[in-house]
């Protein structure tokens, strides 16, 4: 019996605390979710590194914000030895309207690169920091709504 599992593709945010979180959709529907983007909470820059919610939690349970993924910042690999690739592509937080959330971490670190530009007329160039993982350590579970717990 031949099982055929479509490939998910992750669409992720690193918040304030450096952990990548987000949400998952099938990669047929990936096209789509560019434009629509994926439902996300403001509450979810309440997480903490810790696995709590940051008391007191300035949003509440409210707040329905979208997560769109940005094509041109996606990763896949299929080197995992696994049945399905490795795929997450980055997205921008933005309110229902399509306009940028004061939250969203890509849209702080563009603004502050358009304003470095702009006052001084230089552009940077940089890498990303590389994180490892310790596997089978027994530590406790990956944190919530991260990549990892996905």
């Amino acid at each position: 019996m031949t099982s055929t599992v479509e490939p998910l593709v992750a669409v992720v945010t690193t918040d304030l605390s450096a952990v990548t979180r987000g949400r998952f959709v099938a990669e047929s529907k990936l096209q789509k979710t560019a434009t629509t983007g994926v439902g996300w909470l403001q509450a979810n820059l309440s997480l903490t590194p810790f696995n709590s919610i940051v008391d007191p939690n300035p949003w509440g349970s409210s707040g329905d914000l979208r997560l769109i993924p940005d094509l041109e910042a996606r990763f896949r690999t299929t080197r995992t030895g696994s049945a399905t690739p490795f795929d997450m592509v980055a997205g921008d937080i933005v309110e229902l309207d399509g306009s940028p959330w004061l939250g969203c971490t890509r849209t702080m670190l563009k603004d502050a690169l358009a304003d470095l530009k702009a006052a001084t007329g230089l552009s940077v160039i940089a890498a990303f920091e590389h994180e490892f993982n310790v596997a089978d350590s027994g530590f406790p579970p990956a944190h919530s709504m991260s990549f990892a717990a996905l």
